[in-house]
């Protein structure tokens, strides 16, 4: 069974007893979408190709809705 750490606004999570939480089976896939869709294209240097270019739409251009909404689903649709 796959597991991961589970992460809270950028921070690692622990319980009560000081344990560290992990996420498993849906919790798990909801988390590595976020990660790779917040990972911008080259930021791992050991796998240059993962995540996507979807946070640097916005920044510098001024674009038509629909075309922006249309770079934005191709972007997802790569990383993923």
């Amino acid at each position: 069974m796959s597991f991961d750490l589970k992460i809270l606004k950028g921070d690692i999570v622990l319980d009560k007893a000081g344990d560290l939480k992990i996420v498993q089976r849906n919790s798990k896939i909801k988390q590595d979408i976020l990660k790779i869709l917040l990972t911008d294209i080259g930021e791992n240097k050991f796998h240059s190709f993962y995540g996507s270019k979807a946070g640097k739409l916005d920044v510098g251009s001024i674009l038509d809705q629909e075309f922006h909404r249309s770079k934005l689903d191709d972007s997802v649709a790569q990383a993923i």
